[in-house]
């Protein structure tokens, strides 16, 4: 263990450590590319923004129904001795109902 000490103690020795002035020049490099690589995303993030909100626009709004399926009715025979009344009702549930006359 005290080897190890020993060795990594030398190895801080031979390491050549930056000067002030380049110590601040890498500084002021770093925050420049910084800024500029965030305002590249960030106008980059915009226009993806735009694009995405401009086809919300122009698509169709999926609240409202191409038709209005509140009241359809299906006469099965010549005579409509039976039909198909298919009603929407407040939940959205399609429900059947279903009425056949069998007097003769």
């Amino acid at each position: 263990m005290i080897k190890y000490f020993k060795n990594s103690i030398q190895e801080i020795q031979k390491v050549t450590w930056p000067t002030k002035e380049e110590s601040l020049k890498l500084t002021v490099i770093t925050i420049i590319f910084t800024v500029i690589t965030t305002l590249a995303i960030t106008l980059v993030d915009q226009a993806f923004n735009a694009g995405y909100q401009y086809l919300l626009d122009i698509s169709p709004t999926s609240s409202t129904p191409a038709f209005d399926p509140s009241s359809i009715e299906i006469n099965t025979s010549d005579d409509s001795s039976s039909s198909i009344t298919i009603t929407e009702d407040g939940t959205g549930e399609v429900t059947e109902e279903a009425t056949e006359d069998t007097t003769e």
